[in-house]
């Protein structure tokens, strides 16, 4: 089974730091300097938004001492990122400022780097108001992003189907072994608990982008596009 191509894909829930150094070193996240196009821009706060999803699993498994520097780590690296993603959404929704209220306003300006998985990037199906997002979005990006949702919810779901796969492996496995092999057969328990719990994250991704896919259609028909 190939993966679906497009964004979301994003990486396993337990090297998520390591793949953001990774996405740093390679430039997988484009950069102020970069020419951007309006679909790599879109791309780009879907990625953070990945990112965040992951990091706030992560820092909720209660980890370890080394591992939490490690997120520490990670959020601050977020962060710089999200700076980055405003920098360039300026230039691609320079009227948002105006069009948020004071509150929201200042989670813009927000300092803090241990709130990252939290803050919000205002793409379009982050404007709850249907006016807001007309005045503050230009032709064709809520389009845009309703079509990368619908990639990101193919993307999700080719997960749920891989770690299906790997759950039902694992139930057999535990089936023929029975009780003779202490060793493979605390094996066999292990890759089933990671096979539902990735299961249950990308579920989560799947409703996360289906409704922001049709918050995007809803607002399309009453003439916002």
């Amino acid at each position: 089974m190939s993966p679906p191509i497009g964004v979301g894909l994003g990486p396993t829930t337990d090297r998520a730091p390591a793949v953001a150094e990774k996405n740093r070193r390679t430039h997988s996240f484009p950069g102020p300097g970069r020419i951007h196009t309006t679909e790599s821009f879109l791309q780009m706060g879907l990625q953070i938004q990945f990112e965040q999803f992951l990091l706030a699993h992560n820092l909720n498994k209660d980890p370890g001492s080394s591992t939490y520097l490690k997120l520490e780590n990670a959020q601050i690296d977020l962060k710089e990122r999200i700076q980055a993603f405003r920098a360039i959404q300026q230039r691609f929704m320079p009227h948002l400022e105006l069009c948020l209220t004071p509150a929201q306003r200042r989670d813009l300006e927000n300092e803090d780097y241990f709130g990252v998985p939290a803050m919000r990037l205002y793409l379009p199906s982050g404007i709850a108001d249907p006016q807001q997002r007309l005045e503050s979005c230009p032709p064709g990006l809520v389009k845009l992003e309703a079509e990368l949702r619908d990639i990101e919810v193919r993307n999700a779901q080719y997960h749920i189907d891989l770690a299906n796969i790997k759950r039902k492996l694992a139930i057999h496995g535990l089936k023929r072994v029975g009780h003779r092999d202490v060793k493979v057969r605390n094996r066999e328990h292990k890759a089933l608990r990671n096979a539902r719990l990735k299961a249950k994250l990308w579920t989560s991704r799947v409703e996360y982008a289906e409704a922001a896919a049709q918050r995007l259609r809803a607002y399309s028909t009453l003439g916002v596009v």
